[in-house]
């Protein structure tokens, strides 16, 4: 059996400086486009305010096309993706994306909620990215996100037959959402994603993964994840142990009827957390990729894929995380293995525990 080797990526140093006076000239004469400083983006991406970026942002080199791709110099160019998201885009150099933990302020939970996913979830028929991006051999460091109430949530929120991502590096940072969250997309359909990787801790409550939330109809070749991935989920009460009436009716979670207490019926959380890739639902392909981080939820936990389903596959793949699930369907590779899936040349070698259902490589095939 081939053993799956790592995809280092190597950054490269910026080759450019900026002259003030040059700069000046340039953009006096109309030879490139108005570009915000990352200085003004962060003050006004501070507080309550969140500009329209989409209106006083353009792109200093590329046409957007496959010839010709959008080049990307820093944080702001990497946000405004989402004002044209059927465009080619490539990385120009390394992106330190630390300013995002500052951005964003939402009064009502009183957080940050930091960079805003490219491509949205919310209205999967109208505003997923169907573009291209290229990392080009650089790094972007330190994104954040803390969206713990929004779904499809990562540097892609939402992806739906795009043109592939390729060659993406996300080190450090943090990524909270609600449901379909991974470092690099939460949502990926008809998506090809190659040669990527994300040392990103990832938190959520249902289909969770270090590099992909959810998949469907998409491959993942040579890609991989070392960050820690958490599904946040609670088994509830039990009820049923609660004699009295009023001790019942005064506990989330239970009501009393027929001289018993009972439990309401509740959506689970906690499912489908993987290292990788948290839900792999239908017709999905992994190749030649691992994990490598700790994970844990309550059912369907795996440390490579949670959940997978419906003529999925993997190949030359593993995991070496320990993986903790609090019920059932616990994998150190795959946490449920469904109908008409594959494994093949593939390991995991991490501590496995859980209620029922475990298993070293696939906790229910």
């Amino acid at each position: 059996m081939k053993t799956p080797t790592p995809n280092p990526q190597t950054a490269k140093k910026p080759w450019y400086t900026i002259i003030p006076g040059l700069l000046f000239l340039v953009l006096c004469s109309g030879i490139t486009g108005y570009m915000i400083s990352e200085h003004n983006l962060g003050k006004q991406l501070k507080g309550n305010s969140n500009p329209d970026l989409c209106e006083t942002f353009s792109y200093s080199s590329g046409e957007g096309e496959e010839y010709a791709p959008y080049l990307i110099e820093n944080i702001q160019g990497l946000q405004a993706m989402k004002c044209d998201l059927s465009s080619y885009y490539k990385l120009n150099n390394n992106i330190d994306a630390s300013s995002t933990s500052t951005w964003n302020y939402d009064e009502e939970l009183d957080l940050n909620l930091g960079f805003e996913p490219v491509g949205d979830s919310q209205e999967i028929e109208d505003s997923p990215f169907t573009g291209s991006l290229d990392g080009n051999g650089y790094i972007i460091s330190g994104l954040y996100i803390n969206r713990p109430q929004t779904s499809g949530v990562g540097l892609f929120g939402h992806t739906n037959y795009g043109n592939g991502i390729n060659d993406i590096a996300l080190e450090g940072g943090s990524i909270i959402g609600h449901e379909n969250v991974g470092a690099l997309v939460g949502n990926v359909y008809g998506t090809e994603i190659q040669d990527s990787y994300s040392t990103t801790n990832v938190t959520g409550q249902n289909s969770i993964g270090g590099l992909v939330g959810y998949s469907e109809d998409n491959s993942i070749y040579r890609s991989y994840s070392s960050g820690t991935v958490t599904g946040q989920g609670s088994d509830g009460p039990n009820c049923s142990e609660i004699g009295d009436e009023p001790t019942c009716a005064e506990t989330d979670g239970c009501y009393f009827e027929d001289g018993e207490c009972w439990e309401q019926e509740s959506e689970e959380t906690g499912r489908n957390i993987g290292g990788l890739v948290g839900n792999a639902s239908e017709d999905v392909s992994i190749y030649r990729s691992f994990a490598t981080g700790n994970v844990s939820g309550t059912e369907n936990v795996g440390g490579l894929v949670g959940y997978m389903d419906d003529e999925s596959s993997t190949s030359n793949t593993y995991a070496t995380g320990s993986v903790t699930g609090t019920n059932d369907y616990i994998g150190g590779l795959i946490g449920y293995l469904g109908d008409d899936s594959d494994i093949d040349y593939s390991y995991a070698t991490g501590d496995v525990s859980g209620n029922d259902y475990l298993g070293g490589l696939v906790g229910y095939i």
